[in-house]
This record gives structure tokens, sequence and C-alpha cells, in this order.
């Protein structure tokens, strides 16, 4: 299954209401979370609840849930930059 798939572009549009992070695209900024929660980093606020919104992070521990790790994984998996 695809990560888009997983994760539809309505759903980011509604858990992302007016949050601006400026050039970036929603779903660099969602990986990017993803990520940092991956490799134990904090992140932003907004970032985080977003992710918790679309059920990517756990609602109380700073772990990703099964939805999370399925979509970083695909999300990876597709990256341009890390093809062979």
């Amino acid at each position: 299954m695809r990560y888009k798939e997983l994760v539809s572009d309505e759903s980011i549009q509604a858990a992302w209401g007016s949050a601006n992070f400026g050039s970036r695209t929603n779903r660099e900024v969602l990986s990017d979370t993803l990520i940092k929660v991956l490799a134990g980093y904090d992140t932003g606020r907004t970032a985080k609840c977003i992710s918790r919104e679309l059920g990517l992070i756990h609602p109380t521990k700073w772990m990703l849930t099964a939805k999370g790790r399925k979509y970083i994984g695909e999300y990876l998996l597709e990256y341009p930059s890390l093809k062979p």
C-alpha cells in the first residue's frame, strides 16, 4: 500500500487547518516529523498535533503507531533520492 493511500490529501488538509510551514509541502513536513519521532528527536507542537490527529503518532507516547510506521516506510521506499 502506498503512503498516499494510507493518509489521503483530504485528511491532511482537514488536520492541517491554517498551519503554515513555508515552502515545504504538507507531506514533507509530515514525513520529517515521523522521521524525527523514529530518531527520538522532538518536533514542533503544530506538526506533532497534526500527526497525532492523523493517527500516525501515539496519543500519549512519543512513538509511531502502526499506521505511522507503515506510512513512513512506504514514503521512504518511494522517496526519489533514496532510489538506487
